[in-house]
């Protein structure tokens, strides 16, 4: 059973926008995201209890615990862990032209603009 678990190959897809990784698409990378969650319950019974040493220590081992989740995660990546773009997703900032009645304001479209005045060059 150990030799599926160290068999190559990425278990994680890199996530189409944003950084780092998506879901699993292999069941070796739901297998290590359920070994995650439950290794989590009992460090956080164990900051329930009263005192601050319980606290300090669960919080050290969850940051532990999630630091080798990542570092794993992380190498078993389809792809790489980087920033990818918006492809179109979310509002973009208007170019610098000029203005033009499409861009007025609703008021500003409904008024006729002055004609500017043509000085001849001297």
């Amino acid at each position: 059973m150990l030799h599926m678990f160290l068999e190559k190959g990425p278990w994680f897809r890199a996530k189409k926008l944003g950084y780092g990784a998506g879901l699993p698409f292999k069941w070796q990378g739901w297998a290590l995201l359920g070994v995650y969650t439950l290794a989590l319950v009992p460090l956080v019974l164990i900051s329930k209890q009263d005192g601050l040493a319980p606290k300090i220590v669960s919080v050290v081992l969850i940051l532990f615990v999630t630091a080798i989740l990542l570092v794993i995660v992380r190498h078993r990546t389809e792809g790489s862990w980087k920033s990818r773009g918006d492809y179109g997703v979310g509002p973009r900032p208007l170019p610098i032209t000029a203005p033009d009645a499409t861009r007025r304001a609703p008021l500003e479209a409904a008024m006729p603009r002055a004609k500017p005045q043509h000085r001849p060059h001297r």
